[in-house]
């Protein structure tokens, strides 16, 4: 269920998606770990695996390396939220990580499913999966990886986004006219994401933190349709996004 903060902040995006013009963006350096293996060096022993699987040794080799490199690119991807150690102290596993990541809309329910399923018939069931859900399982992990690795600068560069709000006039040959201004900000140092909004001089605040997951994970989420607006949406596509929260 959708906090009262949450709903807050949604409603507010979907009002004014299109009286949005970016304004800038920033952010410090994002914090990684030091790690001697990469994920996408799991990925590569994994997809060398491929070549024969017509072993079990293969095939348990492959899966092995694909869930390591989900397991170190979601460490990753926490640790530049520095939300890394909060998991660790929660003792949240992997199952609450990618409920996580699914809320934050960075990747499908349907994809992630998938990757339970296979992983489960390995460790679970100690059945061997079928060649055909392997190379499935290879893609859907090298796209996981991707996307994990361009939000990364939430933590870093990409963690504040200010925008203007603008009423656009009827008379297309005017200018627009400013009435507020918009702002969202990941704090990684206190694990909290702050929206702030002024329009015609009414200020509103509201802040998510660690505390509650799963608010944090909803203003992520708005934080990324924002920045994707910034890079490549225009806002009829992220006001049809907005609606489908």
């Amino acid at each position: 269920m959708p906090t009262v903060n949450s709903q807050t902040v949604k409603n507010f995006l979907k009002d004014h998606v299109y009286n949005l013009t970016v304004s800038s963006r920033g952010g410090g350096i994002v914090g990684l770990p030091d790690y001697e293996i990469h994920p996408r060096e799991f990925l590569e022993y994994a997809e060398a695996e491929l070549i024969d699987l017509k072993s079990n040794r293969s095939v348990v080799n492959c899966i092995s390396n694909l869930k390591r490199a989900i397991d170190s690119q979601i460490d990753i991807f926490l640790f530049s939220l520095n939300l890394f150690d909060y998991y660790k102290k929660k003792r949240l596993g992997i199952d609450r990580k990618l409920g996580f990541i699914e809320k934050c809309g960075m990747f499908s329910k349907y994809s992630l499913s998938r990757i339970n399923s296979i992983r489960n018939k390995l460790e679970h069931e100690y059945k061997i999966p079928k060649i055909d859900d392997i190379y499935v399982y290879f893609d859907i992990v090298s796209a996981f990886i991707s996307t994990l690795e361009v939000q990364l600068l939430i933590g870093g560069g990409d963690a504040i986004l200010s925008f203007l709000l603008v009423e656009f006039p009827e008379d297309e040959s005017e200018d627009e006219t400013p009435i507020g201004r918009l702002i969202s900000e990941y704090d990684p140092e206190n694990r909290t994401h702050t929206f702030i909004w002024s329009k015609k001089e009414v200020e509103e605040k509201y802040v998510a933190s660690a505390e509650n997951l799963e608010e944090l994970a909803a203003f992520i989420r708005y934080h990324i349709l924002l920045l994707n607006i910034n890079r490549t949406y225009h806002g009829e596509y992220a006001n049809s996004q907005f609606s489908r929260l």
